[in-house]
């Protein structure tokens, strides 16, 4: 499989957010990182029904309060850093 959006921070999302603007990701490792608990709809990649069932809950109910946190490059660096070496762990 493809690892690339494992390992690449979803700076994207992060501009969607700043936008105020009603979003879904998928769930990668990194955007789990970034993103939990930020009120962001994550969908399973390549799981085309879970992707709808997020879209349509958005449609259902567009009003998400996201946390906009404001993180600097250096914590995110060490909270990558951390996810890499728990994963090379297992």
């Amino acid at each position: 499989s493809d690892d690339f959006g494992n390992y690449c921070a979803p700076m994207k999302v992060e501009e969607m957010i700043a936008c105020e603007l009603t979003t879904v990701a998928a769930r990668t490792r990194s955007a789990e990182l970034d993103l939990q608990d930020r009120g962001i709809l994550l969908y399973e990649p390549e799981n085309n029904e879970d992707l709808a069932i997020k879209i349509f809950s958005l449609v259902a109910s567009p009003a998400h309060n996201y946390n906009s946190i404001q993180r600097y490059w250096d914590q995110i660096a060490i909270d990558l850093c951390n996810e890499l070496r728990t994963s090379v762990a297992r």
